[in-house]
């Protein structure tokens, strides 16, 4: 799901996770949205984090902010998609941190997949950590097969 660099997959999908939440969440009001980061050498060697885009879309069509700097990956882990579940959750600890503005804030966080949600649950827990009132977590696709 990575987009091959295309935006408007971007798009397609972040207004179609915006639909999601509107009618999942009709009753939460979320403060800010942020989204699972990538390390900077990574964002500009791929040009672009998919997550990021789906989350830019997500808060323009639901007219909530986007907290870009929320989270922040501190070190490059290794690639998820071949490791076990057991794998994936001890790859993502330490890796992530949050800044002290979700602070009483409801949060929405976006990823593009969710296999395991090791990386969801690491990043919700850094949210929490820093003092988020409550984190929701919304991927564009599920992957039931994998980890």
């Amino acid at each position: 799901m990575k987009f091959e660099g295309r935006a408007d997959c971007a798009k397609f999908f972040g207004t179609e996770m915006a639909k999601a939440v509107r009618r999942e969440f009709s009753n939460i009001n979320f403060d800010c949205v942020c989204f699972v980061p990538m390390t900077l050498k990574n964002k500009l060697k791929r040009g672009i984090n998919q997550s990021e885009l789906l989350a830019r879309c997500i808060a323009n069509e639901l007219n909530i902010p986007l907290y870009q700097n929320a989270l922040v990956k501190l070190k490059q882990n290794r690639v998820q998609h071949n490791l076990s579940r057991n794998e994936r959750i001890m790859n993502v600890k330490g890796v992530f941190t949050a800044s002290d503005d979700v602070k009483g804030k409801t949060v929405l966080l976006v990823d593009d997949i969710k296999t395991t949600g090791a990386t969801l649950n690491e990043c919700s827990r850094e949210l929490l950590k820093a003092g988020a009132g409550q984190v929701f977590c919304v991927t564009a696709v599920i992957n039931r097969y994998g980890g």
